[in-house]
């Protein structure tokens, strides 16, 4: 199954012609989750051309008005079009509040089901074959940090050597890559061992927006294959990230490199930075496989190798 994200808005504080604010799409199969969904993010799915009427749940970090002021748009919109399925919405204390106003903030009445989940670090949320699970962050607000993990992936199967120990086609050849043995058509015993290969680790996804570093987010984030961090201020700005409750994108790096994760991506930058190379260079220097996000960027993040 494909597993897909979009960098819908990699932007802090306020939108600017070259960044939105933050919103990030993941696409599994044919289901789309957001996490966070700042002003503009309907306009950025558009632009990116994600199909925004899959969009299965909506996951948000906390409630400053750069992670949260797309869903109100997004309702009514979802209303105009006729959707008729549900929709989930998760986060911190206060989402349950949050949801309420948001459909009531203009006269409309939704003809689908909104429903608002507040949930808790030590409660981990099964969605659709994922588990995610979260974490306080450190800011200047309540902010989760979300984790998302695939269950483990079966092997490969080798169909052309199945047929070959006489599997017939058909339902015999999903029980045996389901991990069932199955009866040959010469009447010989066949065992998954002998056409599947090793299971594959699922892939896992590590989200932080806002925070400083803190011990929670490199504990999440352990082993991930992806970790997208807070990275609003480079190395000059180091006091204010602190003042204000971001990281740098050094601290970022030493966090991903701590918690042994694949690859990081630099998100969510202060509107002073015309780009983001210096964060990149900065980053780099501590973890190498960093990059730095940008609206509408989109990459699939691949099964693991049996």
């Amino acid at each position: 199954m494909d597993l897909r994200l979009t960098f819908l808005g990699t932007g802090a504080g306020y939108p600017t012609p070259e960044r939105n604010v933050t919103a990030l799409a993941v696409e599994r199969g044919r289901r789309l989750y957001l996490l966070d969904c700042g002003e503009g993010t309907l306009r950025a799915l558009q632009a990116a051309g994600v199909g925004y009427g899959r969009l299965r749940a909506v996951l948000f970090s906390h409630f400053h008005a750069d992670h949260c002021l797309g869903l109100p748009g997004l309702l009514q919109t979802f209303q105009l079009m006729g959707r008729e399925r549900r929709l989930d919405v998760y986060g911190p204390p206060g989402t349950k509040e949050f949801v309420r106003r948001a459909v009531n903030l203009a006269p409309f009445s939704p003809g689908f089901c909104t429903i608002a989940h507040e949930v808790a670090p030590d409660t981990p949320v099964e969605l659709d074959g994922l588990t995610v699970t979260s974490a306080w962050m450190d800011h200047s607000a309540p902010v989760l940090g979300y984790r998302l993990q695939e269950l483990d992936q079966p092997g490969r199967m080798d169909a052309e050597r199945a047929r070959a120990l006489g599997v017939p086609e058909g339902p015999a050849l999903g029980r045996l890559k389901a991990g069932e043995t199955v009866i040959g058509a010469d009447g010989r015993t066949v065992r998954p061992e002998e056409v599947v290969g090793r299971s594959r680790p699922g892939r896992s996804l590590v989200f932080s927006s806002d925070t400083r570093p803190n011990r929670n987010l490199t504990e999440l984030a352990e082993g991930a294959d992806l970790l997208v961090h807070d990275s609003t201020f480079t190395g000059e700005h180091r006091e204010r990230a602190n003042e204000t409750g971001h990281s740098t994108a050094a601290q970022a790096a030493a966090t991903a490199r701590e918690a042994g994760v694949g690859t990081l991506y630099l998100w969510h930058f202060s509107q002073r930075y015309r780009d983001s190379d210096t964060h990149l260079s900065e980053a780099r220097a501590v973890f190498p496989a960093t990059e730095a996000s940008v609206d509408g960027l989109s990459l699939e993040l691949p099964l693991g190798k049996d």
